[in-house]
Parts: C-alpha cells; structure tokens; sequence
C-alpha cells in the first residue's frame, strides 16, 4: 500500500548512516565561498532585479548618483551573488517582488526598484525613497485596464470581477472609484483571464503589442505609472550619504 511505501523510505532514510551531502572541492567552488565570504563582510550592500529592463536601468543610476559600477554578468551567470574587487560592496541579485523586502529588513542597504513594488509590498514605511526617477519618458511604464475585444463593456461600472498581478493597485484605483470588484491575483499569463470568465486586466504594458495580440483592448489614461525608486534601509542613511557626499566631491 501507499501508506507502507512512505514507511518504507522513511526507514530507509533513517538506515543511511551515511547519508551526506555531496562537497565540491574543486576551484571554482573554493572562489565560490571565497566571494561568499567577501560578501558578508562587504560594509555596504546593493540588491539588484536579477534579469529584466530595470537591471540595467539600476546600474546606470548607482553609477551615476553614486559612483558605483555594479559588474556585468553573462546571461547564463547562475551566481546570485557578488562583491566589488575592493571589497567595499556586495551585490545581491534578486527577484523584484523580493526586493523591497530585502532593504526593509536590512539584509541590503540599498537598491533601485519600480514604483510599483513599493506600492504593492506594502513596505514605504519601512523603507526611504531617497529619489525618484519620472522624469524620463523612457523610465516609465503605464499600468492599464484591458478588456476583450469582443466584450460588451463600454463602462468601468460594468466590471467586476479584474485579474491582476497588481492586487493593491487595483484594489486603490477601484476603491477610490466606489466601486466593488473581486480580484483574482495571477502570477503571468494576465492577457488570458478576459477569455475565461474574468470581465477585465490590470497589467503593466510598453506598447500594447501583447494586449492586441490576445484580443485585449487597452483603456486610457493609464490608473498607475511604474518609474524606479532608488529605496534605502532607514538604518543605513548614513552610509547612502557618505557614499552620495564622497562621489560628489571627488
């Protein structure tokens, strides 16, 4: 039976005195821990989108404010985690929604990241919004509601029921409107929900091109504008600043 198969691997589990993990002691380990090493006693740390548009975005705005040259990593880089050659900065590459929580926390200093996930984390009282970066066309990205093409909506009082990966944005926007719908919370593959029972989409779009190519139309103006913040730990203020003063006078 099922029952006694699970008792079975239990037993033989606990059978497997030497049952271990398996240690790499090659080269490219020994410089693994040694980075490791570096990084937890790096004095100031930076969290960084691991892939995506804001990554680079991110470099360019720590090396411009704040002299910072975050190292390039190859597109099939693994390694999560580095430091400077100097040893003075750790990085942390992570995932977006990861991120505010990082600098709340205080596992990093500092980083930059959409306006969006400030919002959603729930977190902008736990962390400083040194600067704001919206006054670059090229760093904004609006945050629309679509319905399908074929629906009958022609009135957001008709909506409701909305999928969105924005939940906290689409509860304020509708909350604000005096309007009561349910949202379903998607992680990827938002365009879809319109043909299967959902009256509507909140998603973030450049150019539309993935909403018209799902049969979504697209509803202006936007409810919500992504542009990076640059966050820091309330705790590590001091060390944003000397960083900030000393790059600006040398």
């Amino acid at each position: 039976s099922l029952k006694q198969e699970r008792k079975d691997t239990i037993l033989m589990f606990r059978e497997r005195a030497g049952y271990s993990p398996q240690l790499n002691n090659s080269v490219e380990k020994q410089q693994l821990l040694d980075t490791l090493e570096r990084f937890k006693k790096a004095p100031f740390k930076i969290a960084l989108q691991k892939d995506g548009e804001l990554t680079q975005i991110s470099k360019h705005i720590f090396a411009e404010e704040l002299g910072i040259v975050v190292p390039e990593r190859t597109p099939k880089e693994r390694r999560l985690v580095d430091v400077s050659p100097d040893g003075i900065y750790g990085y942390v590459h992570a995932r977006n929604k990861d991120i505010c929580g990082l600098v709340a926390r205080g596992d990093v200093d500092i980083a930059v990241v959409g306006s969006d996930r400030v919002f959603e984390s729930k977190l902008g009282d736990k962390v400083v919004t040194v600067s704001e970066y919206d006054g670059t066309d090229e760093w904004k990205w609006p945050i629309v509601i679509a319905t399908a093409e074929t629906a009958d909506i022609t009135d957001l009082s008709q909506i409701r029921s909305v999928a969105t990966q924005y939940p906290e944005i689409a509860g304020q926007f509708f909350e604000e409107m005096g309007h009561e719908v349910a949202i379903i919370q998607s992680s990827g593959g938002t365009e879809a929900y319109p043909h299967i029972g959902v009256d509507a989409i909140i998603d973030l779009t450049s150019t539309g091109a993935s909403l018209e190519a799902n049969g979504l139309t697209k509803w202006e103006p936007a409810i919500f504008t992504v542009s990076p913040v640059m966050i820091v730990n309330p705790e590590s203020m001091d060390k944003y600043v000397q960083q900030k003063n000393f790059y600006e006078q040398n």
